[in-house]
């Protein structure tokens, strides 16, 4: 729960992990979004044309 309060403090944008674990955590205790590492990097390459 601390780790989790902490997270959403920062007020980021987006939560990016490799845990799926740690994913489906913060997946459930925020409306934040939640990525695998690999989303991030497949929607930048996307983006980036």
């Amino acid at each position: 729960a601390r780790k989790l309060a902490a997270l959403t403090a920062t007020e980021a944008p987006l939560f990016v992990s490799a845990n799926i674990g740690c994913i489906a955590h913060l997946q459930a205790g925020t409306t934040t979004p939640t990525w695998h590492w690999i989303e991030l990097i497949d929607q930048r390459l996307r983006s980036a044309g």
